[in-house]
C-alpha cells in the first residue's frame, strides 16, 4: 500500500503518501472503505510528484494537503473525477465543484499568465 491512512466510522482519511512516484492516482477505496479524506501535509515534501488523481469519492481536501513549488518543484496537475461532486479540475487545477473557489494553483506550471474563470469569487491559493 502507497497509503497511510486512518479509519473513522468505516470512512478512510489519506493522512501521507509512502512513495515519491511522478503520477499519484488516489483510490477511490481502501480495504473496501471509501477514501474521503486527503489529510493536511498528506503529499508535504514528495519532490518528483508530478501530477494527482483524485477519485469520485473524496469530498474534503485540507489546505495543506498537496505541495507547493518548494516542496515539490515538478507538480503540476491534479486532476478530479468527473463524477466527484465537492471538487472539479479544469486543465489541471483545482476548484470547488461550482466553479466559484480556485482552491489550488500548482506554482510548478510555470505559465507566463493564467487567466481565472469568471465563475471564481475566492481563490484559497
Amino acid at each position: 500500500m502507497d497509503f497511510e491512512f486512518e479509519e473513522k466510522d468505516g470512512k478512510i482519511t489519506i493522512t501521507r503518501y509512502k512513495r515519491n512516484l511522478g503520477n499519484v492516482v488516489i483510490p477511490s477505496e481502501i480495504d473496501g472503505k471509501p477514501v474521503v479524506c486527503i489529510k493536511d501535509g498528506a503529499f508535504i515534501s514528495k519532490p518528483h510528484m508530478l501530477e494527482v488523481t483524485i477519485p469520485d469519492s473524496v469530498t474534503v481536501i485540507e489546505a495543506r494537503a498537496f505541495p507547493d513549488e518548494s516542496e515539490s518543484p515538478f507538480f503540476t496537475h491534479i486532476h478530479v473525477d468527473s463524477g466527484n461532486t465537492m471538487y472539479k479540475d479544469i486543465d489541471g487545477v483545482l476548484f470547488s465543484k461550482d466553479g466559484k473557489v480556485l482552491i489550488k494553483y500548482m506554482a510548478a506550471r510555470k505559465a507566463d499568465e493564467y487567466s481565472i474563470p469568471g465563475s471564481v469569487v475566492s481563490i484559497e491559493v
